[in-house]
């Protein structure tokens, strides 16, 4: 089994995005009230005391034990890390020496064991959030991949999301990741605003590129029930982009980026194609390909091999009053069934650019269903969206804007 990654929850924001429906609380007095971790100022030191009693519970144990199963599970499964993430909501809201001292509590607690490459230690970041000293202090404390939430260089789109940032402070935070030593650099955009033109969208990409990140997520904008951007939507005030207009967007994402030198590696995902040198994230292909990830805090979800899912309570005030009392957060556990393993096995895997090998499908059996799934790619070839090399099937240029389709086909 392959080794497993470690996500670390900061579920704090300076203030929450019009398209966010991740669990976050707001910066401020509010944001810890009735919590269980204190109040106002004291939640910055409270929280992450918290979030390493939690580390605590889970590390050195021989086996774990879930709410609603009969039996403990084997923790062999999470024996080996070998990438360490801190997301959320925004880690940087931290002060950067907290933010060390999780690393160093991870680092100290759980079996971390090198690859190749070394360990991989991803630290998710918003520009207006930090500064050059900071970036100086993570990149001392660990940190070799950091992934700015830029999300657009228009200040006009950025206040359409709701960000807190200017486009210059983006550019001034990538110049000054680079002078702090960064040479692992992500960028996140979001694409197919509201009747955003491909020139538009062009010139974020320009944007981008001048500054050479060594990755780029590309994401379709979505509209998330609850959030204000879907309320928006519904009351008309604006009006979301067509499928075919997003499609044609994302077309052009592909093209470009290839061009200039980057794989997409998964829907969302690429990397600059630099030597032997792997940009990829490790961590996310975890997510992907069916392998051990273990996150801790509050609404963080966790997958053991094969089958087993857990999530942790998503509330702070549950999560944090389970973890003063000594008890599992852990609210909910999923046992996957062989027809869930095999859909997840389609959806996880069409999202990569390596795709999928039937054989090697969980929850796949029996010579007839083989054959009727092995019919249906045949038949989504022949239409063009998808081709098979080297025994993989993988989606063309032509499938990847209708991705969502051609696996409704498939399961």
């Amino acid at each position: 089994m392959p080794p497993a990654g470690l996500y670390l929850h900061i579920p704090f924001c300076a203030a929450r995005c019009a398209y966010c429906d991740f669990y976050s609380l707001p910066v401020g007095p509010s944001s810890a009230s009735g919590a269980g971790i204190g109040s106002g100022a004291d939640w910055r030191i409270r929280y992450p005391e918290l979030l390493k009693s939690h580390m605590r519970q889970f590390a050195g144990a021989d086996a774990i034990r879930l709410p609603g199963l009969p039996r403990s599970l084997s923790a062999a499964a999470f024996s080996r890390f070998d990438t360490l993430y801190l997301g959320g909501g925004t880690p940087t809201v931290l002060p950067p020496e907290t933010l060390a001292d999780l690393i160093s509590t991870a680092l100290d607690l759980f079996p971390f064991v090198p690859g190749s490459d070394g360990i991989e230690i991803t630290m998710e970041a918003n520009p207006g959030t930090l500064s050059g000293a900071d970036l100086t202090l993570l990149k001392s404390a660990g940190v070799t991949r950091l992934n700015f939430g830029v999300q657009s260089f228009s200040d006009a789109a950025l206040a359409l999301l709701g960000r807190i940032h200017t486009a210059c402070e983006a550019v001034d935070i990538i110049r000054a990741a680079r002078d702090a030593g960064f040479d692992n650099l992500g960028l996140d955009l979001i694409y197919g605003l509201p009747g955003q033109t491909e020139e538009e969208w062009d010139a974020d990409l320009n944007a981008a590129l001048a500054r050479a990140p060594e990755h780029l997520s590309c994401y379709l904008l979505t509209y998330e029930p609850g959030t204000p951007l879907s309320r928006k939507a519904a009351a008309g005030a604006l009006t979301p982009l067509s499928d075919d207009g997003c499609g044609d967007l994302l077309r052009h994402t592909r093209r470009r980026l290839h061009s200039s030198g980057y794989a997409g590696y998964e829907v969302s995902s690429f990397a600059l194609r630099a030597g032997r040198k792997d940009f990829r994230s490790r961590h996310n292909r975890k997510y992907w390909t069916g392998a051990p990830y273990l996150g801790l805090g509050p609404a963080a979800h966790s997958f053991l091999p094969p089958d087993t899912r857990f999530h942790q309570a998503p509330d702070l005030a549950e999560y944090a009053k389970r973890i003063q009392a000594g008890d599992s957060p852990v609210t909910e556990v999923e046992a996957l069934t062989a027809e869930q393993r095999f859909i997840e096995g389609v959806c996880l895997g069409l999202r990569r650019a390596e795709g999928i090998a039937p054989e090697e499908l969980p929850g796949l059996s029996g010579e007839k269903a083989r054959a009727v799934f092995k019919n249906r790619l045949r038949n989504l070839e022949i239409q063009g969206f998808l081709e098979r090399t080297e025994g993989r099937w993988h989606l063309t240029e032509s499938g990847w804007p209708v991705m969502d389709g051609v696996i409704r086909r498939l399961i």
